[in-house]
């Protein structure tokens, strides 16, 4: 018949559960039901006074970090493992984003706060200054200028300069070309990058020399020294977030900046 047909073809209830198409169950006996709710029970207890302590510091949650591209090779990492430590707790999220794009993002919402150039003035922005760098040079390793300790700006005067195209870094370029113009410099631009290491990397092919600020001399590019420039102001780093926020993560993150900035200028 059509039954004893499906019968031999895929086995029945009573002769085959271990067919595809009989579901196997497992059974748990009472006891293990309530071990199982007790694990439960302790694992609960254990987390509670790590979940009271977060609740009552207000240090969880995340903090969402607008960051200029040129802080990577300073502040920046030493702040957030310093904050790191300071609240395991917090999830950090980093967005690479230019000063300008930064306010906007603040007053969109879309960071909580920004390590940027300094933003005096903004509306509905707090500003503040935590570092201020000097200018360095950048020189081919076999420039006649790189044999000196130090280097006066009008030694520059004539050299073929590489420069950081202005819509990367406007505030820089801006706080860079007042101080060329205060020294009665006319800089001669050779050659514009989109981004920094390109900028280096340019100076380590010989197209010319470049002026940044000290936190790049970090970054070690073969074939390039870095020299520092006599008598410059530098550049300023600021904190920028909204004005009246009141979150206790951003109070602890501003906390780290100001530290690791003090940390920074007292390293030998």
């Amino acid at each position: 018949s059509q039954a004893q047909s499906f019968s031999n073809t895929f086995g029945t209830a009573s002769g085959s559960r271990n067919a595809w198409w009989w579901p196997e169950r497992r059974f748990c006996s009472p006891s293990g039901i309530a071990r199982a709710r007790a694990n439960d029970i302790l694992e609960r207890a254990a987390e509670a006074p790590r979940a009271a302590r977060m609740a009552a510091s207000g240090t969880h949650g995340e903090l969402v970090v607008g960051f200029t591209g040129s802080s990577v090779y300073g502040l920046l990492p030493g702040l957030l493992a310093r904050f790191r430590e300071r609240c395991p707790d917090v999830t950090l999220s980093l967005r690479e984003m230019l000063t300008d794009v930064q306010l906007e993002s603040l007053r969109e919402r879309r960071i909580d706060v920004g390590l940027s150039r300094p933003a005096a003035g903004e509306p509905g922005i707090s500003s503040r200054t935590i570092a201020r760098l000097p200018f360095v040079a950048a020189l081919p390793v076999r420039h006649p200028l790189a044999a000196r300790r130090t280097i006066a700006l009008k030694a520059l005067a004539e050299e073929p300069l590489i420069m950081l195209e202005r819509r990367r870094g406007p505030g820089f370029y801006t706080q860079l070309m007042n101080m060329m113009s205060r020294a009665g410099i006319t800089p001669r631009i050779a050659h514009e990058a989109s981004h920094l290491p390109t900028l280096v990397g340019m100076v380590g092919a010989g197209l010319g020399i470049a002026i940044v600020s000290a936190e790049l001399a970090n970054f070690e590019v073969r074939d390039v020294v870095y020299r520092p420039l006599e008598g410059n102001d530098g550049v300023e780093l600021a904190l920028v977030w909204r004005r009246g926020d009141a979150s206790r993560v951003l109070a602890e993150f501003l906390g780290c900046a100001d530290a690791q900035a003090l940390a920074q200028v007292q390293r030998p």
